[in-house]
């Protein structure tokens, strides 16, 4: 079994320690530790290894060994199903051989002065990659595929622990960026924070940017929002905006299947670099639900708020058969409250006309400025009012009292 890989410095003239258990550094260059081994850190991520010049094989060196691309290893995105280990092979009239492994996620080429230890070394590699596959790993288990994103988005925490928090869990539109008007754009998330006591309740706003039902749960991010969750807080969901695109591209990989079905479709993701099975909108809703209701709190689903797009004088709406119509079909399936963001601030849109509503967005037709964005947040405000009973009652501020308890008046 190939035991090391070492990365050599400038100088070849210390030879490698063979038959090593895990990767150990090397008097003359830099060793990472070996990711297949049974020492090898839970935690670890990922590394890049630059050009290697000397493996290890049961004590035999073989020297000018290169890997000609980065490798990247990513522990938490081994395929662990034997029927998905594949191996190709190239032999060049040089006498080498190129192999790659998606279990390791790596290619190798590699020069030989003689055929046999080619071969040979590749049953090797080939071995390793199979014997990872002892124990499955669930398609979707949660795998966040940006360590950094906590860091760079500013995203917070409670205030004060020992108060019930309301969380706030979404896309864009309830969190944009890190929350700070970039670019002129704001979720309703932000504003909503001035409506709740602050001596009553938390205001954790734990929406991010680009994800959808699917994404949000797939990168760990709703894990997360568990691990906060204690019996007694709230959450606010909204999602729909991004569960319409691509199940599979390379640039996002978050599009979720239309309904609220059970319906499935298998997919290799090329973001997480794994397989994973694809569920409808409504599935992931539900789970969204059902594992809150399961820490003790009270979650309410809401409609996805409209974007700024009219059609014979009227805002567009997502009717029945859309992301609003399910949003609300899951919530009556599992009998929790729901506030229908999208008709009333499509009413409410309706009644200013598009003049008026053109100042309230930052972009052509999705995210809000800081006005429509204050507009949004005391339309959750109304279809917390309009629930009864309303679990947020007795958590509002005084501003939270000038605000309508009805439904705009439906324009003809």
């Amino acid at each position: 079994m190939l035991r090391s890989l070492f990365l050599r410095g400038e100088d070849a003239g210390h030879e490698p320690r063979s038959n090593a258990k895990s990767w150990k550094r090397a008097p003359d260059g830099i060793c990472v530790r070996d990711y297949l081994g049974e020492n090898a850190k839970a935690d670890m991520t990922r590394f890049w290894c630059e050009p290697v010049n000397t493996y290890v094989l049961s004590g035999l060196r073989l020297s000018t060994i290169e890997i000609r691309l980065p490798v990247r290893v990513e522990r938490a995105g081994i395929h662990r199903n034997v029927a998905e280990v594949q191996t190709s092979v190239r032999v060049s009239t040089k006498l080498s051989v190129e192999v790659s492994t998606p279990a390791m996620n790596r290619k190798i080429r590699i020069w030989f002065p003689h055929l046999a230890i080619a071969v040979c070394l590749l049953v090797v590699l080939t071995t390793s990659a199979l014997s990872q596959t002892a124990e499955p790993s669930p398609a979707a288990s949660p795998q966040n595929t940006d360590p950094t994103v906590h860091a760079r988005l500013n995203l917070p925490e409670a205030k004060n622990p020992a108060l019930p928090t309301l969380f706030l869990v979404g896309d864009s539109t309830v969190r944009n960026g890190r929350g700070d008007g970039a670019n002129g754009q704001w979720g309703w998330g932000e504003p909503l924070v001035d409506y709740f006591d602050p001596t009553k309740i938390n205001v954790v706003n734990r929406a991010i940017g680009g994800r959808s039902s699917r994404t949000y749960m797939t990168e760990g991010h709703w894990q997360e929002v568990l691990d906060r969750l204690k019996p007694g807080d709230f959450i606010l969901i909204q999602f729909g905006h991004n569960d319409s695109g691509p199940l599979d591209d390379t640039s996002r990989a978050r599009g979720t299947l239309p309904g609220t079905s059970d319906e499935t479709r298998e997919i290799e993701n090329p973001i997480l670099k794994r397989h994973e099975t694809v569920h409808t909108y409504g599935w992931y809703m539900r789970q969204y639900v059902e594992q809150a209701r399961q820490k003790g709190a009270t979650i309410i689903v809401c409609s996805l708020i409209p974007r700024k797009i009219w059609k014979d004088g009227h805002v567009v709406r997502s009717g029945g058969d859309g992301y609003g119509g399910w949003a609300r079909e899951i919530a009556q399936q599992e009998h929790v409250p729901f506030i229908d963001l999208n008709e009333i601030i499509g009413g409410e849109y309706d009644a200013m006309g598009e003049q008026a509503v053109e100042p309230l967005f930052g972009d052509p037709h999705t995210h809000t400025s800081l006005k429509g964005a204050r507009i949004n947040a005391e339309a959750v405000v109304t279809g917390l009012k309009l629930l009864h009973p309303d679990p947020l009652q007795s958590y509002f501020s005084a501003d939270a009292a000038a605000v309508s308890a009805t439904m705009p008046p439906a324009k003809p």
